[in-house]
């Protein structure tokens, strides 16, 4: 069987904040443009809010919400996050597991499992170059549940006085066992600012 498969170039620009609001207790905003180059009027408002809590030194979780709009859709994203840091030196290895739900107008309901893994090395306090990969694996499917995205990426961290952090980074992202399946390469540019 042969699958079409569709190649899209984008660019992604975020910026977001952290309130600590207690020692163990975040509050988490953010927003980010999402711009295609392929279509006319292929672009993704992405807005969320949710909060993060400390559950050892080097654990943590968080629980959001995303609303996403497209040029002729909206979709509605809760989401829990469960991450961990492991320190070896100069390198950071950050595991992260999330499970989230997605709805949208016309469309059934989609969960899915996402792991993910980040490897950072710190040049010094303000430098951190990156590599990450991360699988989807689409659960409680109603054509079965599969393995059916990955997404690869690379990039550099800048932390400035220790509050503001940009990140400069590519991301390659791929679907697969399924139709059409869709190639994407990113740009992309965020901003935090944590206070």
């Amino acid at each position: 069987m042969a699958y079409a498969q569709e190649t899209i170039f984008q660019t992604w620009t975020s910026a977001g904040i952290e309130k600590k609001l207690s020692k163990k207790l975040s509050l988490l905003v953010s927003e980010e443009l999402r711009l295609g180059y392929n279509k006319p009027n292929e672009y993704s408002f992405l807005s969320e809010a949710g909060m993060k809590y400390k559950l050892g030194k080097k654990m943590d979780a968080s629980f959001n919400f995303r609303v996403t709009v497209k040029a002729n859709e909206i979709a509605y994203r809760p989401y829990i996050d469960l991450s961990y840091e492991i320190d070896i030196q100069k390198f950071t290895i950050e595991p992260r597991l999330r499970y989230q739900y997605q709805l949208q107008k016309n469309e059934p309901a989609e969960n899915y499992f996402r792991a993910k893994t980040t490897l950072k090395y710190e040049i010094n306090k303000q430098w951190q170059p990156y590599v990450s990969g991360e699988l989807f694996y689409h659960a409680f499917y109603y054509k079965g549940s599969l393995f059916d995205e990955y997404r690869l990426a690379a990039g550099i961290e800048h932390t400035y006085k220790k509050a503001h952090t940009i990140k400069l980074y590519y991301l390659y992202d791929q679907e697969f066992n399924v139709n059409n399946p869709t190639q994407r390469h990113a740009a992309g540019l965020s901003y935090e600012y944590e206070f």
